[in-house]
């Protein structure tokens, strides 16, 4: 890896900085759908892999490549994480994810959720990471963050705004015990997955959203016997796509599971690690249903 220096990371930024100019509408733009654009774990892969399978790949430079590219073909669009976008090179160890959130401010990227490598340098310091991305939205319905750092910053749900529509978006954690170390983590109080779930699902429907989106760092089928994006939609009808991360697990298209006790079916998507990948989702918006059309991966 090159020198990291104040300049390369200026560098980067300016190659990154024409994603900051979204494309007029174009004909053959649906004004009817809302794309979701996704990455998860990102893991401080801002420049490509050197060597190994993956050499030339990834790399904040090539996500802006994508996400351009994406944005001028949907009119309306939204740019989520689904978490630990720290840590993984040495761009964390320096920086200890100032430069990470200053990428995602510099990509445009709407909002994310926590993920445990988030904590690696500590409460205090992801607090001050989080300030280089402002116009982020850092969505944790299971982290209970009052009386911490954080208490601020992160928020349950939040919901956007994106032409006529209304877009709710909540996060899910996974639990920080055994994953970090519990002074990282001062003050965090983690909660059923499922019941928050269940809580934000129908604060958002009753705001009139017209597509409600969870960010998940709970895993693809769950960690170490905890819950998973495989399970907890079972319980929780009204969600209309998942964008998990933690498990790496790369799927070609979403895994869709069926509610109990009802017709609802949610689609699942985990788009691996590094950004090599950007999830893609088209969902179709009809009387605040929203049903997905497409779901692609593109290799970054």
């Amino acid at each position: 890896m090159q020198k990291l220096s104040r300049r390369t990371f200026i560098q980067s930024a300016a190659a990154v900085a024409p994603t900051l100019l979204l494309p007029k509408r174009t004909l053959g733009q649906d004004a009817g759908s809302i794309a979701l654009l996704h990455t998860n774990d990102t893991h401080s892969r801002l420049e490509p892999f050197d060597r190994g399978p993956y050499a030339g790949r990834a790399g904040v430079a090539r996500r802006a490549t994508a996400l351009k590219k994406a944005r001028s073909s949907n009119l309306y669009s939204l740019v989520l994480d689904a978490g630990d976008v720290f840590q993984g090179t040495p761009w964390f160890n320096r920086y200890h994810g100032e430069m990470d959130m200053k990428m995602l401010q510099a990509l445009g990227y709407d909002g994310m959720v926590l993920g445990n490598h988030e904590f690696d340098a500590g409460i205090e310091q992801l607090r001050k990471a989080l300030g280089f991305a402002p116009d982020m939205k850092i969505v944790s319905a299971n982290y209970e963050v009052r009386g911490t750092p954080l208490e601020d910053r992160v928020t349950p749900h939040h919901i956007f705004q994106k032409g006529p529509y209304k877009i709710g978006v909540f996060g899910l954690g996974i639990a920080l015990e055994g994953l970090v170390n519990s002074k990282m983590c001062a003050g965090v109080k983690y909660k059923d997955p499922r019941e928050a779930a269940k809580r934000h699902v129908q604060l958002l429907r009753e705001r009139q959203c017209d597509v409600v989106v969870c960010l998940s760092h709970l895993g693809h089928e769950g960690y170490q016997g905890e819950v998973g994006d495989v399970d907890w939609p079972k319980d929780v009808p009204g969600v209309d796509y998942v964008v998990g991360g933690h498990t790496h697990t790369f799927l070609e298209k979403p895994h869709r599971v069926s509610a109990h006790k009802s017709h609802w079916e949610t689609p699942v998507m985990q788009v691996g690690h590094s950004g090599l990948w950007l999830g893609t989702a088209s969902l179709r918006i009809n009387s605040r249903k929203a049903q997905l059309q497409s779901a692609k991966n593109v290799l970054v």
